[in-house]
């Protein structure tokens, strides 16, 4: 351990490191599921004092590169385990992550669940509290106005739940009871007691991360009958009521034809269209279901009235389940296409083709070019196991060396790499395509090798 006794600095588990099974629901994919559909904290300048506070199990904040994570919803998804975790809370966790997670960009991980930049030089004030003192905040409360649940909530009312027997709080015109909740309560509960029947919108976006956004459900009593005067707009948006036509801004409609089996969990989809579509090389459509959600999709092939994708199913998918059982002769929502980071140099006369899982799409179309030009290609294709390869060597002309690698062969190294790719030059080109921690990965082992990478999002 550092003299210092907010860096962390020496290794958290003995012997060898071991990962832990994740429980049903928790795996890095859904992790990075859960990350794509969250919103992103309102950013601040934290000091040391009050990331010390956050150290426990149920509260777990950290700082790498000098930013401040909120880990504790990412606890249950890490693949070491929670106990891995807990000693790194509260404190400095860079020079361990840089051990054992180097080949990882932490802001493409835990985005949407940074707080904002460590500053060593703030000092927060801590509750009374936090030392054992008990001392109340609130104001004598007013007179206990009398509520039934289902009827409506006055500011007089909430005004008058103001005690730790009973502790309201507005957020956002919203109404919450948070009495059960002090206990809990990160920063102990006088700072919601001087909260109390009051509109604390402002510290709570202030001082509060995503996960704190997710538990106010659990909490939640009913509107505020009319806004108080200090009623604040939002920093963050509620995602908007379902809609249950396409938008206007997404011109195209497709019709599902032919639906094929690609292995257990990826189908090819073939879709009718009317449209002048032309989808640049490697660019990407998003395809909308009924009710707005969409995602990004690559069209491994476009024809005058026809556009194929591959897509894999996932269980927590919307968009994937929804087209998954799409049933044949029904529309979907298509956007217009979107341009890749990807373009042509007639310079390049090589080809270097990293992909992970679907990450394979944007290279079909990419590989049928360079086929007909005679372009020498390397491809890469990382699955989990031989069932899942998407990707056939027969499908493409013989310029196109096609090596499969299966994750039970271990994380593949820049030495796998090297032993399979044709080497570094500046005539070739090298491009990633997958998972975000895939492409991070990836994208820096082939800068370690040399290559000139070009990651697809």
């Amino acid at each position: 351990m550092s003299n210092n006794d907010f860096v962390m600095d020496y290794p958290v588990v003995s012997g060898s490191r071991r990962k832990v099974a994740p429980g049903t629901g928790f795996s890095m994919t859904e992790w990075n599921h859960l990350c794509m559909g969250a919103q992103k904290a309102r950013q601040r300048s934290i000091g040391k004092d009050e990331i010390k506070m956050h150290c426990r199990d149920t509260d777990m904040w950290m700082v790498i590169h000098g930013k401040v994570y909120d880990v504790t919803l990412f606890a249950k998804y890490h693949p070491g385990g929670v106990n891995v975790l807990l000693p790194c809370a509260g404190k400095d966790a860079s020079i361990m992550f840089n051990k054992y997670h180097s080949y990882i960009q932490v802001e493409a991980m835990m985005g949407p669940f940074c707080l904002g930049k460590y500053d060593p030089s703030i000092t927060f004030e801590l509750p009374p509290s936090y030392f054992g003192i008990q001392k109340s905040f609130a104001k004598p409360p007013p007179v206990k106005k009398p509520w039934v649940k289902g009827e409506p909530l006055t500011p007089e009312i909430v005004a008058s739940r103001n005690t730790r027997e009973e502790l309201w709080v507005i957020i956002y015109g919203k109404v919450y009871d948070v009495t059960e909740f002090q206990k809990k309560h990160p920063g102990g509960p006088d700072f919601l007691l001087r909260n109390g029947g009051k509109d604390c919108s402002t510290d709570f976006d202030k001082y509060h991360s995503q996960h704190a956004r997710l538990q106010l459900a659990d909490y939640y009593l009913g509107d505020l009958k009319k806004p108080v005067s200090s009623l604040l707009t939002p920093t963050f948006t509620a995602p908007p009521p379902k809609k249950k036509q396409y938008p206007a801004a997404h011109p195209h409609t497709l019709t599902l034809k032919q639906r094929h089996p690609v292995s257990h969990d990826t189908s090819k989809l073939v879709f009718s269209h009317t449209a002048d579509l032309s989808v640049p090389l490697c660019g990407h459509v998003r395809l909308y279901t009924p009710d707005g959600m969409s995602r990004s999709y690559t069209p491994i092939s476009v024809l005058s009235d026809e556009v194929t994708f591959i897509i894999k199913t996932y269980p927590q998918g919307k968009v994937s389940t929804y087209l998954y059982e799409l049933p044949l002769e029904t529309t979907v929502g298509m956007s217009a296409p979107v341009t890749s980071a990807f373009a042509f140099d007639v310079k390049h006369d090589k080809y270097v083709i990293v992909a992970g899982g679907t990450g394979v799409a944007p290279f079909y179309p990419l590989l049928e070019e360079l086929a007909k030009k005679g372009t020498p290609s390397w491809v890469v294709c990382c699955n989990k196991t031989e069932d899942d390869i998407l990707l056939r060597l027969e499908d493409f002309a013989d310029a196109t060396v096609l090596h499969h690698y299966s994750s039970s062969e271990g994380h593949i190294t820049p030495s796998t790499l090297e032993s399979f790719l044709p080497g570094p030059s500046p005539t070739t080109t090298a491009l990633v395509c997958g998972p975000p921690q895939f492409n991070t990965s990836l994208s820096k082992h082939l800068q370690d090798l040399g290559y000139d990478v070009t990651c697809l999002e």
